[in-house]
């Protein structure tokens, strides 16, 4: 019988693999330049020759990045999945700000999706609503900051255990009361009001070559991308800005993404399922079951893409859902527009050009 008290296993988590990857990468005219060696790759490797990993920066990048960010706290080296969650949740927290940008923004990210997700008039409330929308779920955690940590933020983050901390600033006393926990990383990334500039071209490799796509903004920038497209009532202030708020959360979710929210914060979060209805039960069930201080009731639903049946929009309806932003495109729009009738909700179509029969998707993988 293995001894569970030997913890020699647990040392392959923590220990740092020599990569042998080159120092320069090319794709078309951009040059990569080596920064960064990380710990390991996706996983630790079971044998030597394996495993290695590094960022890259794109040698004309300039704007607030992950890639250029500065570890200024953190006795362990970073770790590939540490640098997607952070690219996930600053790329996210970037686009909020763009859309409140009188607010602090705070994101909980792990596994390239976020956990919770929150704007405030202060950083200690941001983080504090991004982190009761799933208290269980942000244990070992990467939160990105639209804002400078304070020292109420930096005691609840030293609370309980976080793998990444990353915003744009640190006061004296944040700086020191996070210096206690010592393989917590801390990065600075630089100035968020800074347009972020690069190649616009994301990458991934497949067996024998890889996939390129130009990048897609989202154009959902106020009420006027929001095409109420049920009958009925109006959508009232608070659910537009809930619509314009949760959107971008599904867009930065992995796919198939349902977020459960308000306009201020998430409070339950479905994704990576198979099947729409699916993430739609557990956005539900999220919101009902990890939130702490709020419900699904009366919140709005963001779905990122079409509904093929009409059976997440009955979840919905039961949960005590008042509206649901997402994009038509289905063969049965008509049925799922019906439910949403019979439930009292409020459907908004995702127009990223008002007037044109255009929708915004947000598929991610």
């Amino acid at each position: 019988m293995i001894d569970v008290k030997d913890l020699r296993d647990r040392q392959q988590y923590r220990i740092s693999v020599e990569e042998e990857l080159p120092d320069r990468m090319t794709s078309g005219d951009t040059v990569f330049e080596k920064r960064l060696s990380l710990r390991y790759g996706e996983n630790p490797p079971a044998l030597p020759g394996e495993g290695g990993a590094a960022v890259y920066v794109d040698s004309t990048s300039s704007g607030p990045s992950i890639a250029t960010a500065v570890k200024i706290h953190g006795e362990k080296d970073l770790g590939y999945i540490n640098v997607l969650d952070a690219d996930a949740g600053l790329r996210l927290c970037l686009r909020l700000h763009e859309l409140f940008p009188d607010d602090y923004i705070a994101a909980i990210v792990k596994h390239a999706g976020p956990c919770g997700v929150a704007r405030s008039g202060t950083m200690a409330g941001a983080h504090q609503l991004a982190y009761l929308c799933d208290p269980l779920s942000s244990f070992g955690g990467v939160n990105v900051y639209t804002g400078t940590v304070d020292d109420e933020t930096a005691r609840h983050v030293v609370s309980y255990f976080n793998e990444v901390v990353a915003a744009p600033g640190y006061t004296k006393e944040a700086m020191r009361i996070l210096r206690t926990k010592k393989d917590l990383r801390v990065l600075n990334i630089g100035d968020i009001n800074q347009p972020v500039l690069d190649s616009g071209i994301d990458e991934r490799s497949i067996l024998g070559g890889k996939l390129a796509q130009q990048r897609v903004k989202s154009h959902i920038d106020a009420y006027r991308n929001l095409e109420k497209v049920s009958t009925g009532r109006d959508p009232t202030m608070d659910e537009l800005d809930a619509a314009l708020f949760n959107w971008p959360v599904a867009l930065y979710t992995p796919s198939n993404a349902v977020i459960l929210g308000t306009s201020h914060r998430t409070v339950g979060v479905g994704r990576g399922q198979p099947s729409r209805v699916d993430s739609t039960r557990q956005a539900i069930w999220y919101a009902n079951n990890r939130c702490e201080g709020y419900t699904s009731k009366g919140t709005v639903m963001a779905s990122d893409a079409f509904f093929p049946d009409k059976d997440s929009v009955t979840h919905a309806g039961e949960a005590g859902v008042s509206a649901i932003v997402f994009p038509l495109g289905s063969t049965k729009d008509a049925e799922a527009l019906a439910e949403a009738e019979r439930y009292g909700i409020v459907m908004l179509c995702t127009r990223p050009v008002p007037g044109e029969n255009k929708i915004e998707r947000g598929f991610r993988h």
